[in-house]
């Protein structure tokens, strides 16, 4: 899997923005995340940041973070993708998804500075679930922690009572009829990079007179 941060303008009220794309396999709407059929499934995750790396100009804010996060999730086969904005408690919904086994794919952070954008990727590819007919299945959370030196550290966290009551109400209640299954809670490999720190203009040398 490879998480992707992106910061934004610094007119955004959020400095960074978490960017992967468009949802490839049904629209955002009210309409779209209601259950196609009897049969359809629905899959679940949760993403959080907590950073605790100031840098020496405060790339990410300090605190929190679960909103505005694009999950990409696709089937074993190669055959189908999908990705999800996260909601502001870090919760994406994914719904009409085909049976089959699907993981995570992909989260990548990119860091702005003055000069370029710098992408950090973290392939962890062990969170995967099998989606089937008339199920809820969720994911689990993946809790993203950014220590004060920049280093990350990444943890898979099953915590289905929460979750089970959050999808349930997912869509006005919708998929409220359909059975709830969570996926165990499985090892994630560290990520070897850090929070790049942003880079510092040169001063400008004054002209002597």
């Amino acid at each position: 899997m490879i998480f992707e941060l992106t910061r934004a303008a610094a007119w955004l009220d959020w400095p960074f923005r978490f960017a992967l794309g468009l949802f490839l396999l049904s629209g955002c709407g009210a309409k779209a995340a209601r259950p196609q059929t009897a049969a359809s499934a629905l899959l679940v995750g949760r993403v959080l940041i907590q950073n605790s790396f100031r840098g020496p100009n405060g790339l990410l804010p300090l605190g929190l973070h679960g909103g505005h996060i694009q999950v990409e999730v696709r089937s074993e086969d190669g055959e189908r993708s999908a990705r999800a904005t996260t909601e502001p408690d870090g919760y994406f919904f994914i719904p009409n998804l085909p049976p089959g086994t699907y993981y995570v794919r992909s989260v990548v952070l990119e860091v702005a500075t003055h000069k370029k954008s710098d992408a950090i990727r973290f392939p962890i590819h062990a969170l995967k679930a099998e989606v089937r007919p008339q199920k809820i299945v969720y994911l689990g959370t993946v809790w993203a922690e950014v220590a004060p030196d920049g280093q990350i550290k990444l943890q898979h966290l099953s915590d289905p009572e929460q979750a089970r009551e959050r999808a349930r109400s997912f869509a006005e209640g919708a998929w409220g009829d359909h059975e709830f299954v969570s996926v165990p809670q499985v090892p994630l490999k560290p990520p070897s990079q850090k929070l790049p720190r942003k880079e510092r203009r040169a001063p400008t040398p004054e002209l002597g007179g």
